[in-house]
């Protein structure tokens, strides 16, 4: 784990929240109706740490799991792992990193420098606290999936923005092998799926989790999902994980909450798994969760 910023886990708490946050009402539409609770449910299956979404945030959760311990059960709608992630370039940004002080000559680079690039890039208009944890955790998240499997072989540069002193700026945008293009999300992907089958956890692929299930107090206690044709419910004893926020083919969701993708969807030029309909999302705002 990370020494500094937060952890994978509060992490991954933190864009689900900030997903949510931004959400509106009309992108429920036609929603489940089914109010069953968990006191009056009769479940099909028990694990203990319950995945929804087999992408790059699932596997990653369920890696760390794996790892601590858990029971883990991660439930994935298409065929194969990875989702989008897979589509994407295969590099990641961080500042001081052993990576980089090998492969550049900005070895003095400091995480509150990337910090303070990423503030004033974002003219205002970013999370700061967030953003901080991002530029801080950055190093940690590099080292594990270092642990993981995964060789970074180069560090490059960066675009000068006008605005920005220069100093802020450092070659950050770390590459692992099998990286550096299109398509080079995959070797993460599967660097993390081995770690987290290596440990223990189970993936259900062609399985699409419909909706969460809590009890009287509105914690959720499980998910129910459709496999195979039929319905079958899944209790989780140590808490459900939503890995399924990515709206990246769900037109509705993308108009009111990222029209740059929705130009994607609309021109016929989306980058993006077919799975990517924002399940995690609408399942959420179903229970209430804030928006």
């Amino acid at each position: 784990m990370a020494k500094k910023g937060m952890s994978r886990r509060d992490f991954m708490k933190g864009a689900a929240a900030g997903t949510l946050g931004v959400a509106t009402m009309g992108v429920l539409g036609a929603c489940s109706q089914d109010s069953t609770t968990a006191e009056e449910m009769s479940w099909d299956r028990e694990t203990g740490v319950l995945i929804v979404g087999g992408g790059g945030t699932g596997v990653a959760a369920a890696a760390q799991a794996a790892l601590d311990g858990a029971e883990v059960l991660v439930l994935e709608k298409a065929g194969l792992a990875g989702g989008t992630t897979n589509y994407s370039g295969g590099v990641m940004q961080a500042a001081g990193t052993k990576a980089q002080k090998d492969f550049t000559d900005y070895a003095d680079d400091t995480p509150e420098n990337h910090f303070q690039l990423w503030l004033k890039a974002g003219e205002g208009l970013v999370d700061e606290e967030l953003v901080k944890d991002l530029a801080y955790g950055a190093p940690g998240h590099i080292e594990w999936l270092t642990e993981q499997g995964l060789n970074f072989t180069s560090v490059y540069g960066h675009t000068d923005i006008p605005y920005v002193d220069d100093a802020l700026f450092a070659d950050r945008i770390h590459v692992y092998e099998g990286g550096g293009g299109h398509g080079g999300g995959t070797p993460l992907v599967q660097a993390l799926l081995n770690t987290a089958t290596e440990n223990g956890a189970t993936i259900e692929y062609n399985t699409e989790a419909t909706r969460l299930v809590v009890n009287k107090d509105g914690k959720v206690e499980g998910v129910v999902a459709v496999q195979d044709g039929a319905e079958v419910s899944i209790k989780a004893t140590k808490g459900v994980i939503l890995a399924a926020a990515g709206i990246d083919n769900n037109a509705e969701m993308a108009k009111e909450l990222a029209p740059q993708q929705y130009w994607s969807i609309t021109t016929g030029v989306p980058s993006c798994a077919e799975t990517d309909t924002g399940d995690g999302i609408r399942m959420a705002m179903e229970i209430g969760a804030a928006v």
